[in-house]
Parts: C-alpha cells; structure tokens; sequence
C-alpha cells in the first residue's frame, strides 16, 4: 500500500467488488493509514454471495477464501462511502446494505437507481459520490 500521498497525507484506500473485500481488509488492518474508504458494489460475506450463485454444498465445500468485510468493518476508523446500483444482479443491494450497517464511523450510502454490477461505474452518480467524497477529504486534514 501507498502509505503516503504525494503531498503527504494519507491515501484514500478504494476497491470495486471483489476489490471492495481487499479494501476492506486493508482498511482494517491498517486503520490508521487511511483518511477515506471507498467500497464499490461491495458484499457483507463472501459465502453469502457465493450461495447466491452456486449450490451451498459447493460453497462450503470448495470455498476457502472468506473475505468477510462485515468483520473487518468493525475495525474500519477512516470515513467510508458505499456506492451500490440497485439492480446488481451479481452482488444484491441488500449485500451492501448490511456492510454498509456493520461499519460503525462516518459513512455515506450512495444508492445509483437502474446501475447494474458491470456498468456501476459507467454511471455519473457514481463518480459524482467519488468526487464529493475525494472533495471532503482534502478540505480537511487528517479526513
């Protein structure tokens, strides 16, 4: 991890789905290095997205990975955004939803009407959330 911006501070830590859980781990492991978390179509539990597309006797037998950003939230100190388009087919809003309960900071919840899983970010109210909360970051120091 970039531990240090180029002016100094300390980096905004962000992740995409699968991106989101390593984001979150890292956001928690390293609480005190991060001034902003910005978790894109993010999940609570790995497993609970895996049974949503496969049989759970698969699940629990093949998966190893847990990924479980609803622990690591607990340990999340940095101020978050969740960014989640509510007809994610691959990662349900509710998914998003109960991490984006679990966090116990500063938070924003940006829900993007008619955004899929795959075209997120194609959509100008996601990158208006990102802007805001980049913005609001660099206003202040420390986050």
């Amino acid at each position: 991890m970039v531990l240090q911006h180029r002016d100094g501070r300390p980096p905004v830590v962000a992740g995409w789905s699968l991106g989101a859980a390593v984001a979150a781990q890292l956001a928690a492991k390293r609480r005190d290095d991060a001034m902003g978390v910005i978790l894109l179509s993010a999940w609570d539990r790995l497993d609970a997205v895996a049974r949503l597309h496969f049989p759970g006797w698969m699940v629990s037998a093949l998966l190893s990975e847990r990924y479980d950003s609803a622990a690591a939230a607990a340990s999340i100190a940095a101020p978050a955004l969740l960014v989640h388009g509510d007809r994610d087919d691959i990662i349900p809003i509710e998914l998003g939803r109960s991490l984006y309960a679990a966090l116990p900071g500063r938070k924003q919840w940006v829900e993007v009407p008619g955004a899929s899983h795959n075209d997120l970010l194609a959509r100008p109210e996601a990158w208006q959330a990102i802007h805001a909360f980049l913005d609001a970051r660099s206003e202040r120091p420390g986050g």
